[in-house]
């Protein structure tokens, strides 16, 4: 008998298949590190007594990462795989790492270093960290491993739609988490969009009070700072969508006045329905720059969001008022589209193959794995990375954790991982392994292989969410702080992981 992927297979009788998840890893990293090597047959006790020293600098950021995964590799670290086929009679099947234990050291040297230029480098390695480490009877353990890595990609981005369907507070924070353990690092907020305006607006309050699905399920300023800060801590960037000058029909609600009324074949105003954003008026201009100067001193990224797509040009060629260094983002298409965008001199970011909205039957992940959004094209070096697209249509509040993770994770990887990180069988086995940690670090995350199961504490200790605390900080370092994108950073010679030294160079 044998598990291959998605599938067990008996050897005396071919024909008879059972569908199955592959066996998961135990102590492997998503996404894929640049450099991993790994020594299988060593593997390093840790103590409860685990100390954590950092060198040279720290911050918030680094404290609260370090609170995070002492939690995570404490009380949420993964249990060695058991599988269930092992009670059957000449099944094959074995405990992979019972020998780990067996010959396990017991050595007290230099513990486990990573060093990193920028605290974003430190904080991915402290969460790469916290995942190569699992445990087995109530005993932490931990492989001979060194790992060099760096992002192949600045932009490793999230796209989440609130408009379509209103995504709470929680269900935000949870997105912010599982990018975290992903490494994934920009949120692409699309705020509205023509069914709702979420956005409470403080200078044009209508715009919610009248746009909204209802009221209460708006955005207030506290809560956008709130889902910042948290964004922050984990090294996210949250750019705001506020799509123009299409998809604007919610901006009509409460401001009917700033789209274009549409006219019939006998230039009669049609009752309700308008189009774009009205240039020809003036006050169009007034209104967006009123706003505009609100949202980007709520939002301290440098990056604003337009969306300028599927704008209907019928209202303004019907409406006899109207006059005859950006990056863009390709939704749909290939190579043509983006080698064109490429070639009339800016700069990309690939999402036609990530829309996690359209949902297939079956094991489909592979699908995501193995788009690469740079086509092997030398001018690949202006892709500045990509997004997955959670379109919520179809996807509510209550689903979209499961949506989203652990596809995207296969997104994920391919922007983080080196190109030629290609094995299907060897991801999907991480991947089993990935999607159980972050159930076990109570993300909601949906099934990804078929069937399997994932080992969870039946009196599983709630961990609320950690205080998020407002602070008046400078515009100008929240700005550093959530666009840098690029870092490298090193962990090496992992043995007996009494101490953890987390050091930065003077660059």
């Amino acid at each position: 008998m044998e598990n291959s992927m998605y599938e067990v297979r008996f050897k005396t009788s071919p024909d008879f298949r059972i569908k199955r998840a592959p066996n998961s890893t135990i102590g492997e990293p998503w996404p894929l590190p640049q450099l991993y090597n790994v020594k299988y047959d060593n593997v390093f006790k840790i103590n409860e007594s685990l100390s954590i020293h950092i060198r040279n600098y720290s911050c918030d950021i680094l404290q609260k990462a370090i609170d995070r995964f002492k939690v995570n590799i404490f009380e949420f670290s993964l249990e060695e795989y058991y599988t269930n086929f092992l009670h059957i009679e000449a099944s094959g099947f074995q405990n992979l790492n019972k020998k780990y234990h067996q010959d396990t050291l017991d050595i007290k040297k230099t513990g486990i270093v990573l060093r990193s230029e920028e605290v974003w480098g430190a904080l991915r390695g402290i969460e790469t960290l916290s995942q190569v480490i699992f445990s087995y009877k109530g005993q932490l353990y931990v492989r001979d491993t060194s790992i060099r890595d760096f992002p192949r990609f600045k932009h490793r981005g999230v796209l989440v739609d609130s408009a379509r369907h209103f995504m709470t507070k929680e269900v935000m924070l949870d997105i912010l988490e599982g990018m975290y353990q992903n490494k994934m690092n920009v949120l692409h907020w699309h705020l509205v969009d023509d069914q709702s305006f979420p956005y409470q607006s403080k200078v044009f309050p209508d715009l919610s009070n009248k746009g909204a699905y209802h009221p209460s399920l708006v955005y207030t300023h506290e809560d956008i700072t709130d889902i910042i800060e948290y964004a922050r801590l984990r090294g996210v960037r949250v750019i705001p969508e506020f799509d123009t000058p299409g998809h604007v029909y919610g901006w009509g609600f409460g401001h009917p006045e700033m789209l274009t009324q549409c006219y019939d074949e006998r230039k009669q105003k049609i009752p309700g329905c308008y189009g774009p954003l009205n240039p020809a008026r003036n006050t169009t201009y007034q209104f967006l720059e009123k706003l505009y100067t609100e949202i980007i001193n709520i939002f301290p990224d440098k990056t604003l969001h337009l969306g300028s797509d599927e704008v209907p040009l019928e209202c303004w060629n019907s409406n006899p008022e109207v006059p005859k260094d950006a990056i863009i983002q390709i939704w749909l298409g290939g190579a043509r589209e983006v080698l064109r965008a490429i070639d009339q001199g800016y700069r990309v970011l690939f999402s036609s193959c990530w829309y996690l909205d359209n949902i297939p039957h079956g094991v489909h992940w592979m699908n995501y794995y193995k788009c690469e959004p740079t086509f092997k094209d030398p001018r690949e070096d202006k892709i500045l990375g990509g997004e997955v697209c959670l379109w919520s249509e179809y996807i509510t509040s209550e689903t979209a954790i499961s949506v989203l993770w652990p596809r995207a994770s296969a997104a994920a990887e391919r922007l983080w991982s080196s190109s030629a990180v290609t094995d299907i069988e060897a991801a999907g086995k991480r991947l089993q392994e990935h999607r159980c940690r972050m159930l076990r670090r109570g993300l909601q995350v949906g099934q990804i292989n078929g069937p399997d199961y994932c080992f969870l504490p039946r009196q599983r200790k709630v961990v609320e969410k950690e205080d998020i605390h407002r602070k008046n900080y400078n515009h100008e370092n929240i700005i550093r702080l959530s666009s840098k994108n690029s870092f490298s950073w090193k962990y090496i010679n992992i043995i007996e992981p009494f101490v953890i030294g987390i050091s930065f160079s003077s660059k």
